[in-house]
Order: structure tokens, then C-alpha cells, then sequence
């Protein structure tokens, strides 16, 4: 697959080098799916599309799925509308306290990596232009994939409604 995808440009870039950082970004999160939910992306809509990718991210790197829960998450949970960037700082030097590549980092790239997070955030309408949180609202099939891991706690969202046993 990733040799296809290099040598015919599938993603559509124009340097080599965005193509091959681009590939390594875009299959690294494919491979945290599931066989079921790789088939569930093929037919999804788009939202659950953006929430399914959101979760591969937050599968794929534990900052970010840190920052879902402990910052996202508990925001919407105690009804505070928005997200301000101050969050992540705090959130960042928070972290930055137990890890030490993270204090490393240098003051630009760690305001690159907010300004990816707050893009992802967008791009997969957890978040608008605002920095005001949207609700996820997955699709039934969806939701069940999400309860399936208790992965839920990723989006802005409360605990979905067991399904009766009868």
C-alpha cells in the first residue's frame, strides 16, 4: 500500500517529502482501526468519518488522546463552551512537568503543535473557528464502536445510553 501510494502521489502533494511524511502520518492512524471499524469508515459519513480519523489520532499518539479526555472532554462535562489555546498551554506545561521530551520542545514547535490540535479539532467539527466546543453527535453504528473501548471520552460527548437487554 505504501509503496502505491508513493509512486502514483495518491494524497495529491507536491513534494516528495510532504508525500512520504503525509503517507507515514495518514497509514499510522489507519492501522490503530480495527477491521470493523475500517469498514464502517468506507460507508461512513463524513462527521463520523472525522470522528473515526480523530480517534485514530488519539489512539495513535497519547498526548493527544490525553488532551481529548483531560482537557476536551472535561470541558464540555462541566458545561464550559469553549476552548480557549490557554488550555493547551496549561495543559502542555502540565505535561511537560512528567515528560521530559515534551520540556524539550522548543516555544515554536510547541505552538505548531496547538495550531495542528486546534486544526484537527476543526477539520473533524469537534471545535469551530470560534474555539467554541460542537457536541459530537456520532451515528448509531458509530456509537456502538465507541462504547465497544469506552472511547467515548475522546469527544465532546456524554456516556452513550446502554442499549436494553431485552
Amino acid at each position: 500500500m505504501r509503496e502505491r501510494i508513493l509512486a502514483d502521489n495518491l494524497l495529491q502533494v507536491r513534494t516528495q517529502s510532504s508525500l512520504k511524511r503525509l503517507c507515514r502520518e495518514v497509514l499510522g492512524r489507519l492501522v490503530q482501526l480495527n477491521e470493523n471499524e475500517l469498514i464502517f469508515l468506507s460507508k461512513a459519513t463524513l462527521r463520523d468519518c472525522g470522528y473515526l480519523l480523530w480517534l485514530a489520532a488519539c489512539r495513535q499518539y497519547r498526548f493527544l488522546a490525553d488532551f481529548a479526555v483531560e482537557v476536551l472532554h472535561e470541558r464540555f462535562l462541566t458545561l464550559k463552551p469553549t476552548l480557549p489555546t490557554q488550555e493547551f498551554d496549561a495543559f502542555f506545561n502540565d505535561k511537560s512537568q512528567f515528560h521530559a521530551e515534551l520540556a524539550d520542545l522548543s516555544s515554536s514547535t510547541t505552538q505548531k503543535l496547538r495550531q495542528v490540535l486546534f486544526r484537527m479539532l476543526r477539520e473533524c467539527e469537534l471545535l469551530d473557528k470560534a474555539c467554541s466546543i460542537i457536541p459530537a453527535i456520532p451515528g448509531q453504528e458509530l456509537t456502538e464502536l465507541l462504547r465497544v473501548r469506552q472511547e467515548y471520552v475522546y469527544f465532546p460527548m456524554n456516556a452513550p445510553m446502554q442499549k436494553d437487554a431485552a
